[in-house]
């Protein structure tokens, strides 16, 4: 069996087509560093009360059906990251830096304190 699926080289080889050995393995890298950010985020927040990051953000489930999280539908990467008006309380991880597809983030009415980390900036 051959499979003549090709990946479509992006920055970070988005896969075309997700039937390729390589380019699942890449798809699957690629969305597990996305999960790695809010999961960081999520060990970073210190007052949680309506537990939605501690009971909805796992790694048992997709980072793409996590609250707050919207993914691309073709290459399943993290776009979106609206966890506003959550009460949150802590600070946020370098690892926010790492979700490079991120367009919108939304982090209002929530009480994040520290120095914002400098891999945002380089999400522009």
């Amino acid at each position: 069996m051959s499979f003549d699926f090709k990946c479509k080289n992006y920055n970070d080889s988005i896969c075309h087509n997700m039937l390729t050995p390589t380019c699942l393995v890449t798809a699957l890298t690629n969305i597990n560093t996305d999960g790695s950010a809010p999961l960081a985020l999520k060990s970073r927040v210190s007052i949680d009360p309506s537990h939605v990051p501690y009971k909805n953000w796992s790694d048992s489930a997709s980072v793409c059906s996590w609250v707050g999280v919207t993914c691309g539908s073709r290459h399943q990467r993290v776009t979106a990251l609206d966890i506003s008006a959550m009460a949150l309380a802590g600070d946020l991880p370098l690892e926010m830096g790492n979700l490079t597809f991120l367009g919108y983030l939304n982090l209002s009415r929530n009480n994040f304190h520290g120095i914002l980390p400098e891999e945002l900036a380089q999400l522009v």
